[in-house]
């Protein structure tokens, strides 16, 4: 299993930088990360696709129940690569 982290990092005038990691559920190795100016579908499945071009399909993937992780788009892909979004 997978956690997917999104967080405040640092503030600039023009406003928040996030950071966004994806990591393995039991070693919590960091599978991808990047820093984003956006908390949006396109930095989750940047970080998404990032994380599966290297490592393969988990078997699920755990993150908290912000919109962005129960939009269509994103759990049509996992469901459609037989990953199981959780929250």
């Amino acid at each position: 299993m997978w956690f997917v982290d999104m967080r405040y990092w640092v503030k600039l005038a023009d406003g928040w930088v996030y950071s966004l990691c994806m990591l393995e559920g039991y070693s919590r190795k960091i599978l991808a990360g990047m820093a984003s100016a956006h908390q949006d579908l396109p930095a989750v499945l940047q970080l998404l696709f990032a994380a599966l071009a290297e490592y393969g399909c988990p078997a699920m993937v755990i993150s908290d129940h912000g919109a962005v992780f129960r939009a269509h788009d994103y759990t049509a892909i996992l469901r459609a690569l037989e990953i199981e979004p959780t929250y």
